[in-house]
């Protein structure tokens, strides 16, 4: 649970807020609050956490045979490079370029 709020609250921040996320509190600069408080350290690959979230769809694509012939023989992996694209172009919009 407490990596799923971490991982949520991440892409809130990172991805939606552009901003980038403080480092970790040093455990021992942790103060408690109240009696029977404590601390826990909570490991989250950031990275791995948001493969798991991502669903893939499937889409179909028209391009003339002359482009795909080349791209074949280029060996380009036609899935990766819509990706690669359309990121970049999200990206780009949401930074108002």
């Amino acid at each position: 649970m407490a990596k799923d709020l971490i991982g949520a609250l991440a892409i809130e921040y990172i991805d939606y807020e552009n901003k980038e996320m403080p480092k970790a509190s040093d455990i021992n600069d942790v103060e408690l609050e109240n009696e029977g408080d404590f601390v826990t350290l909570i490991d989250l690959d950031f990275d791995e956490y948001k493969k798991s979230l991502v669903k893939n769809v499937r889409k179909t694509v028209y391009i003339s045979k002359d482009l795909n012939d080349k791209a074949e023989s280029l060996h380009i992996n036609f899935s990766q490079t819509l990706q690669d694209a359309l990121t970049k172009i999200v990206s780009n919009q949401a930074n108002g370029q």
